[in-house]
């Protein structure tokens, strides 16, 4: 049985490459369709477009890996079953349970791979796409860092700690310069928020600096002609989709310290965790339809029946977290029914198949 594993393996992994391969480029030429509108904007040019497709790529595998252990799976026990290779195996003795553990086991390698870029490759090299992405679109300098979030804007420096989901600003520090680079007054505030164009900050104090004394005042709150567009700002929220687990997790105990309502980052977080569940499920879903009604059929049907089961996966993913996000579901409910849907379904196919 293990030579035969290995030899199942095999078939379901290359498939799976090949799949993950083909989705990669369609999307990818999705994105630079997307991008092409924002070419001659400011800085931004085709090396700045291409450079950006090429640091989101490792977000765009992350989230086509699920998909691709369907399609793998279709291809490679397809191929078998065409050649009547699983017609000799299962009259060998060996149960349809046998060939799923030993698919599984093989789709095991891209989701362990998948889960280390979605934790370790993703979230930098997503933030420094969309910083690069942003400074060549306004101009404007800016930087992501672990004090938060830094600005220029000619001899002042702006310093933001925290952007909480509705952009509103917490411990915002702003420094300014004399043409010596001499510190002449620094403000910090608890927050600000935004008012039509411009910022009003809140609970300030500010520091004046002179050449023989220092002047410090305070006030509830004091308007701002802030230097940040609103793409740059948006550059310190983290993303739901783009942040790691860790992250994730840090995130929701900030706002919730803060009153505010996380469930929008416990669900990317649910979502996140259960994606090797999702992506087994998915691929265990594919080993019924070779057994049954994708037996014979050619691989063009296996890849269209393939993207339609991944494409209602997603409709019913997304349909049951906003709907578990508007009836205030727990997020772990919303983001693990759909894929306990599906391993319930190939489970029992699969009983039947047996």
């Amino acid at each position: 049985m293990r030579i035969l594993g290995r030899y199942i393996g095999r078939w379901v992994v290359g498939a799976t490459l090949l799949a993950l391969a083909v989705l990669l480029a369609l999307f990818t030429v999705f994105a630079l369709i997307d991008q092409l509108g924002d070419v001659g904007k400011g800085r931004f040019g085709l090396a700045d477009m291409v450079e950006y497709l090429v640091l989101t790529t490792p977000r765009r595998v992350y989230e086509l890996i699920p998909v691709a252990t369907l399609l793998g799976t279709l291809l490679g026990l397809g191929v078998l079953a065409s050649h009547s290779e699983l017609t000799v195996i299962r009259a060998a003795g060996v149960s349809a349970w046998r060939i799923a553990a030993a698919t599984l086991k093989a789709v095991a390698l891209p989701i362990i791979a998948g889960i280390i870029i979605g934790d370790f490759v993703v979230p930098a090299a997503d933030d420094l796409a969309e910083t690069r992405r942003s400074i060549a679109l306004t101009s404007q300098i800016a930087l992501k860092t672990r004090t938060g979030f830094w600005a220029r804007d000619g001899q002042r420096f702006v310093n933001i700690r925290e952007v909480l989901p509705d952009r509103r600003l917490a411990d915002v520090y702003i420094y300014a310069f004399d043409e010596k680079r001499r510190l002449r007054t620094a403000v910090r505030a608890a927050g600000a928020r935004a008012v039509a164009d411009r910022w009003i900050l809140e609970d300030v104090s500010e520091s004046v600096i002179s050449a023989d004394r220092v002047e410090s005042r305070s006030a509830a709150s004091l308007p701002w002609e802030a230097p940040l567009a609103a793409d740059l700002v948006d550059l310190a929220v983290i993303r739901p989709d783009r942040a790691s687990s860790a992250d994730l997790l840090r995130y929701v105990r900030f706002l919730r310290g803060n009153g505010q309502d996380p469930a929008l980052y416990e669900l990317a977080l649910w979502s996140k965790l259960t994606m090797p569940l999702t992506a087994g499920a998915m691929a265990l879903l594919a080993i019924p339809f070779v057994f049954g009604p994708l037996r014979s059929v050619g691989m063009g049907q296996r890849v269209l029946a393939g993207s339609l089961v991944g494409v209602s996966f997603h409709i019913l993913s997304q349909a049951t977290a906003q709907v578990g996000l508007v009836y205030g579901l727990p997020p772990a409910v919303g983001a693990t029914v759909p894929t306990l849907a599906v391993a319930a379904l190939a489970t029992w196919l699969l009983r039947r198949a047996s």
